[in-house]
């Protein structure tokens, strides 16, 4: 198949499928979709190796009509048939360190768009390493990380950064249009023209859960918890708190980590407490950075990495109050810090240590469900300085259990925009969220419940 062929989706009867439709993040991407297709007219299909299972979610959704595609993991030729047939496929079907590159081959191969929601950083590490080239090469769109963890403040630092750099041009606050007018996407100091790059950014976010008690299982899914053993467990596990893991080129990945290495401390800022990005604050950094030096790249200028600072935050500083807070960061810190340390054991213990823990911690498929999936309000702030002190900012808010129902509809977004933007793909290889998405799609998230406020 040639890129031209990929780029237009010729022959497919396919827009989306939906690999890994029977687990739990799978089942909420399928809804949406069914939800969605109404409107959009969306020609969309579940796929997965148990057809009994396939045939239950579909009953579930009143959706008898929709095709059902029954696929093993390990059959290549069978996942680029199905691949063959569609234009996007989004891929739930975790842990990624040990399915997504047969996945990902199979989509190169036949000419369609790859989606997941992937926090795995060694494994998607590799999966830059083997498939941007032969993804850009077929003109399809690899994109990875594509939930809560990573696209809203991917987005939002995209956006941030090309205020402060339309601030610093102009020496004035940048145009409140910024996201809907046409322009360069320039994060980090890479935009054409800018007067003075962007320096540093900080990203904070908060999370309102509804009015109930939570346990472990309704913040965190078993899937999530498994994904981090398989991090545990990688060959490549050093590589997950590298900030600069999927930054192309060596020298620009060495000044990543000279100015922006990854810190596990409580900070505070204007008078609130910042403990570490949850579930892990070593996934978004490596996406923030690739946008930046990918977009360094498209334009043939030098990536010059901004210091990045990310946190949740915990409250207000002051009083009985924000010294729990304070405490509450601190123990975070100590718990994602001491993760990383794992990271750092020699292969055979890391291995025998990550094999306990995945007997122990809740196996895939358990997690939040019902009415603890609503409820949740979140909100995503981006702020860029740039040399000379212009600033910019975004905030964008959601809705759902940021982890499992927004990340849901983000999937099936991202997926559902792929699929309408395939002819003259603008970019193609293995992109961030933000690339893949680019601020002319933001606005089609309000559809995720992902909406820009500010």
């Amino acid at each position: 198949m040639t890129a031209a062929e990929s780029a237009t989706g010729a022959g497919r009867d396919l827009d989306v499928v939906v690999l890994g439709a029977t687990g739990l993040t799978g089942r909420l991407v399928a809804r949406h979709l069914h939800e969605r297709s109404r409107a959009t007219g969306a020609r969309w299909a579940v796929a997965g190796r148990d057809p009994d299972r396939l045939a239950a979610v579909l009953d579930e959704l009143g959706a008898p009509d929709v095709p059902s595609l029954v696929v093993d993991l390990r059959d290549g030729p069978a996942l680029e048939r199905v691949a063959r047939r569609t234009r996007v496929v989004l891929d739930l079907a975790g842990p990624y360190s040990t399915t997504a590159d047969a996945v990902v081959a199979a989509c190169v191969r036949g000419g369609a768009s790859y989606v997941d929601l992937s926090g795995e950083i060694p494994a998607v590490a590799r999966t830059v390493r083997t498939w941007h080239g032969p993804a850009r090469r077929a003109g399809v769109r690899v994109v990875q990380v594509s939930g809560y963890e990573a696209l809203p403040a991917d987005l939002a630092v995209l956006l941030a950064c090309r205020r402060a750099e339309e601030a610093d041009a102009v020496g004035g606050p940048a145009s409140a249009q910024a996201a809907d007018g046409p322009g360069a996407e320039g994060p980090f100091g890479d935009g054409p023209g800018a007067a003075g790059p962007v320096v540093a950014v900080a990203v904070t976010s908060t999370a309102r859960p509804p009015r109930r008690r939570l346990g472990l299982s309704d913040a965190v899914s078993g899937g999530t918890l498994q994904s981090l053993v398989e991090v545990l467990a990688d060959e490549d596990a050093r590589v997950a708190g590298d900030p600069a893991a999927l930054v192309p080129d060596a020298r620009a990945a060495r000044r990543v980590r000279r100015r922006s290495p990854l810190a596990l401390r409580p900070r505070v800022m204007h008078g609130r407490v910042l403990g570490p990005v949850v579930p892990a604050a070593f996934i978004d950094p490596p996406v923030l950075h690739r946008t930046a030096a990918l977009l360094a790249a498209e334009r043939g200028v030098p990536h010059s990495p901004a210091a990045l600072a990310e946190g949740v935050d915990m409250g207000a500083v002051r009083g009985p109050a924000g010294a729990l807070s304070l405490l509450a960061a601190a123990a975070s810190s100590g718990l994602q810090a001491g993760v990383l340390a794992l990271t750092r054991l020699p292969g055979p213990v890391r291995r025998r240590l990550a094999a306990a823990l995945g007997r122990t911690l809740p196996g895939s498929g358990s997690g939040p469900r019902g009415d603890v999936l609503e409820g949740w309000t979140w909100s995503v702030r981006a702020e860029a300085l740039t040399r000379s002190g212009a600033r910019g900012t975004a905030l964008l808010e959601g809705t759902g259990h940021p982890g499992y129902r927004a990340t849901a509809r983000m999937v099936a977004e991202v997926g559902l925009l792929l699929a309408r933007t395939v002819e003259d793909p603008p970019r193609t290889g293995h992109l961030t969220p933000a690339l893949a998405v680019g601020l002319v799609g933001l606005p089609e998230l309000a559809h995720a419940g992902l909406v820009l406020r500010a």
